[in-house]
């Protein structure tokens, strides 16, 4: 039984772990990403740092809502409509 526990918990480690990393790397593509926005034509910059601002704000709240699924999915359903614009 011992055994098992350690188990259990090994992978629900690994699986946080992952889970973490893959958030860190997130948020780094989405800065590296809103940095490179100055590379684009002065008139078109503050529209495209609107769309970033209003998708990192949809992931944050689809991440925010744990403990309601269905309204997570919804949220992270938008941020991906909010990409495709970007």
């Amino acid at each position: 039984m011992g055994l098992m526990v350690a188990f259990t918990f090994s992978g629900a480690a690994t699986r946080f772990d992952e889970r973490r990393h893959l958030l860190v790397q997130e948020a780094n593509d989405i800065g590296t990403a809103y940095l490179r926005i100055d590379l684009l034509p002065a008139a078109n910059q503050p529209a495209m740092r609107d769309l970033f601002r209003r998708y990192l704000d949809l992931r944050i709240s689809g991440y925010a809502q744990g403990s309601k699924p269905a309204e997570a999915i919804a949220e992270l359903d938008r941020s991906v409509q909010v990409q495709g614009d970007i």
